[in-house]
């Protein structure tokens, strides 16, 4: 049976090892390989335990990496960002807490996705352009306000 669970638990570093996880995604990958390596909910609690107290599993601290990413690279509003923690299993009081802490200006976010794709629109005609600059916005969730000074501020400067 030991050997079972030191089979699973290397499963898990090797999951590990590609980008953090949360709790939530590591529960649900062990319960996946729970036939394949003979293991029950509580030998997945222990892994679980066990990650935890190596600090491979913190669930702050992925807060923490989640937001930058999906800042940096795939700049979104602060409550789109907020749904897919909750998707992958954060806690509410955590992303508030972190929310609190680090404020983010939604603003600076929207006009830097936006100069990042500006460069397909460059090409239509103003009306179009402004079309198509808002609704690139919009599915990223931003407020109509942030939006609106975003494309007036980037339409002005070229």
């Amino acid at each position: 049976m030991q050997k079972q669970l030191d089979k699973a638990l290397n499963r898990c570093y090797f999951y590990l090892k590609h980008r953090p996880r949360t709790e939530k995604e590591i529960y649900f990958y062990l319960l996946k390989k729970s036939k394949k390596y003979k293991i029950n909910d509580k030998d997945i609690r222990d892994i679980i335990l066990n990650l935890k107290q190596k600090s491979y599993l913190d669930d702050t601290k992925f807060v923490e990496w989640f937001v930058s990413k999906r800042l940096s690279n795939k700049p979104k509003a602060v409550f789109i960002i907020k749904s897919e923690l909750k998707k992958l299993g954060i806690k509410d009081d955590l992303i508030n807490a972190y929310f609190d802490e680090n404020k983010v200006n939604e603003y600076e976010i929207a006009l830097k996705a936006l100069t990042r794709v500006n460069k397909r629109f460059l090409n239509l005609d103003s009306d179009k352009k402004k079309e198509k600059q808002y609704s690139y916005l919009l599915s990223r969730g931003f407020k109509y306000d942030d939006i609106k000074r975003a494309v007036e501020e980037l339409n002005k400067k070229g």
